[in-house]
């Protein structure tokens, strides 16, 4: 699932003058590579189209979906396996708090 779109560095935000689909379809690309490199294939993995192409008022930022779609049993497992492994083997990561909205 290679969409031809210039690998962004990672982790990071994209520029904000970047087409919201055209970030979606990079992130979907990583995130495939992420889980072949542990023999996963997720064949619905992909852009939710509709968040990619909305806004909710002119000056809100899009908020791009990824669809992960369905999974079979041995691929659940496959992902099961995968993130215990990496937890086992990788220091927990800090993620900042997401901004609240102010009131």
């Amino acid at each position: 699932m290679n969409h031809n779109i210039q690998q962004r560095p990672s982790p990071g935000p994209f520029p904000e003058d970047e087409h919201p689909l055209a970030a979606a379809l990079a992130v979907s690309d990583e995130l495939a590579e992420a889980f072949s490199l542990h023999g996963i294939v997720l064949p619905s993995l992909g852009p939710d189209l509709a968040s990619c192409t909305a806004t909710v008022t002119p000056t809100a930022p899009p908020r791009q979906l990824i669809e992960l779609g369905r999974v079979n049993m041995t691929t659940a497992q496959q992902i099961i396996d995968a993130l215990r492994r990496s937890a086992r083997t990788e220091p927990p990561h800090a993620h900042p708090a997401p901004p609240r909205d102010s009131d």
